[in-house]
């Protein structure tokens, strides 16, 4: 009776974990490169379902250099909408579609 008692606690586990949300999620770890010629003063962020965005960074990111910033928003995808906001005359930002950052934790801004 042990032997199945502790099999059966062994599936259990196994399919709690497989399920989504029971599991914390690991912090999203990304560098953000700014490769314009104008200063990034914001980063802000959304879900890829969502629609209320969430900012990363605020200070000036000036052309060339690169931030490292983290995520954690204790969600498993890492599938976000960027927007990047310039200090600039022209342009005040620019939206970056379904950039995984587990994927590519280089984001770089053309």
């Amino acid at each position: 009776m042990k032997k199945y008692a502790a099999s059966a606690a062994v599936l259990l586990m196994a399919f709690a974990a497989a399920m989504p949300g029971t599991a914390s999620a690991t912090p999203a770890n990304f560098s953000l490169t700014n490769n314009t010629d104008v200063i990034i003063i914001k980063l802000a962020y959304e879900t890829k379902d969502g629609d209320e965005w969430g900012t990363t960074h605020e200070g000036r990111l000036f052309p060339g250099d690169t931030v490292d910033l983290t995520i954690d928003d204790g969600r498993r995808d890492c599938t976000y909408h960027f927007r990047v906001y310039y200090e600039d005359d022209g342009i005040k930002y620019r939206d970056y579609t379904n950039v995984n950052i587990c994927d590519n934790p280089s984001f770089s801004v053309p």
